[in-house]
């Protein structure tokens, strides 16, 4: 992690549209300007909460650690969009933990300075109740969706949300616990993806071949 000094890239940040519609002007004041690299963890299950994070730029994946210690991949965030806020309204240890997927930039609100204003704020409220419905609507959508369709698109999608850069860095056993298949069906598909130019592999990295091939296979579980 990296906090960014120059005050013109802050500044720029600050002023994307994502942070001046949410954002009360007396909190802004209090913004860090971040960098994370691809494969370095934002944001660590179990942990006490920090800062309320708005990701500017890149990609992250959510992922959870079961009780018998396998972790599964729950969602990938696009910028621009808001990170712990959950964590913000309960003040409680983070649910999640939340791993960088490619160069990201972000903006941290220390808690400690900015929560009692924040929660106070009721049209920085109102506008993150509508944020919130809006993710669990979607998330609902896409649970509903992609159970009725094959695993080719559904394998598609997930490798292209969860790659790191053009790398796909997570354990097979993960990946098919994640989609609810067997390892035996993964690993077919897998190897059709490799067979067909989609993928290639060297020893246990997947890395990606063909965006578009994998786009269009993804883009029949679109919910635009």
């Amino acid at each position: 992690m990296e906090i960014l000094h120059n005050r013109d890239p802050l500044q720029t940040a600050l002023e994307n549209d994502f942070i001046t519609d949410l954002i009360p002007t007396e909190i802004r004041q209090h913004a860090m300007l971040v960098r994370y690299s691809p494969g370095e963890t934002l944001i660590r299950q179990g942990s006490t909460p920090v800062n309320l994070y708005c990701l500017i730029h890149g990609r992250c994946s959510v992922h959870t650690y079961l009780s018998n210690g396998k972790r599964m991949v729950l969602s990938s965030l696009n910028a621009p969009c808001l990170i712990g806020e959950i964590e913000l309204l309960e003040m409680c240890d983070t649910t999640f933990s939340v791993k960088v997927l490619e160069e990201s930039t972000l903006l941290a609100f220390p808690l400690s300075l900015c929560r009692s204003t924040l929660i106070n704020d009721n049209r920085f409220l109102r506008k993150l109740c509508i944020l919130i419905a809006d993710k669990e609507k979607r998330n609902a959508r896409r649970l509903m969706i992609s159970g009725g369709f094959p695993l080719e698109y559904r394998l598609a999608e997930f490798i292209l949300n969860n790659c790191e850069e053009d790398d796909l860095k997570l354990k097979k056993v993960e990946i098919a616990e994640t989609l609810g298949v067997s390892y035996r069906h993964l690993e077919k598909v897998m190897s059709d993806f490799v067979s067909g130019g989609y993928l290639r592999k060297e020893k246990l990295i997947y890395s990606l071949e063909d965006r578009p091939k994998l786009e269009s296979l993804a883009a029949h579980l679109s919910i635009d």
